[in-house]
């Protein structure tokens, strides 16, 4: 249900709401008013019909999505490849009610930019949407190696090529063991090369992919890894021996 009714201003992102009661859309929006002044809160959704029919209509930049509907516990996950396909580079956030690790990896492998967890204080929720209007990734540490792990124990990692990511060998081989959590130093073993030429290589492959933190990197990786056709298993145990 569109509520608000306030011109758009074209200078200011658009931001997208949804949660699955009209009650929890207010709230999260007189939480969120304060801290997104470069932001403006376009459209409210309940339904996830609502909220593809809404970003239809304003072409958000950033979607903050529950999965939890008016419609059904997990109708937000069911929009997500359709709210892509209409509006490509609106960025996502999906809204979790507690910490699922299956849930928190469909997330991601459905693209989207961050994950946030209800019980968190509105504080955060404000940093992580700033943080992905800026084009970051927001996921906590502790999340995201239970993205990797989830991950490495689904299916062999398969290495992507190079030739769409423009990245050399060495690069593609960094970044890939920056996606197995390896640190610097660990990476500099498995690939007989000094930390200095890793932390050297991690700059070029952040300005390449246009990527600003390892977890950032660890997260383009895995969509790459989630999408890219089958080009022969090569696991990561094997890079890092």
């Amino acid at each position: 249900m569109e509520l608000l009714q306030e011109v758009e201003h074209p200078h200011k992102s658009r931001l997208l709401i949804s949660d699955h009661t009209l009650l929890g859309c207010e709230l999260m929006a007189r939480g969120l008013e304060s801290g997104i002044g470069q932001i403006q809160l376009v459209a409210r959704a309940t339904s996830g019909a609502e909220v593809l029919r809404l970003a239809q209509e304003h072409n958000p930049d950033i979607a903050l999505v529950s999965a939890v509907l008016s419609d059904g516990p997990l109708a937000g996950f069911k929009t997500l490849p359709v709210l892509q396909s209409l509006v490509p580079r609106c960025s996502v956030i999906v809204l979790l009610d507690e910490m699922d690790v299956d849930l928190v990896v469909d997330a991601f492998r459905a693209h989207a930019r961050g994950v946030f967890f209800r019980a968190e204080p509105i504080e955060n929720l404000i940093r992580c949407v700033n943080a992905v209007h800026e084009g970051q990734v927001w996921v906590g540490s502790r999340e995201l190696r239970l993205v990797l792990d989830a991950f490495s124990e689904s299916a062999p990692f398969h290495v992507p090529t190079s030739a769409g990511l423009n990245l050399t060998r060495r690069e593609l081989d960094i970044a890939t063991l920056v996606a197995a959590g390896k640190s610097n130093r660990q990476i500099s073993r498995s690939l007989n090369i000094s930390e200095h030429t890793v932390k050297n290589n991690l700059f070029r492959i952040f300005e390449k992919i246009g990527v600003g933190s390892r977890v950032e990197l660890a997260v383009f990786i895995m969509n790459v890894h989630q999408y890219a056709p089958f080009r022969g298993p090569t696991p990561l145990d094997k890079l890092a021996g």
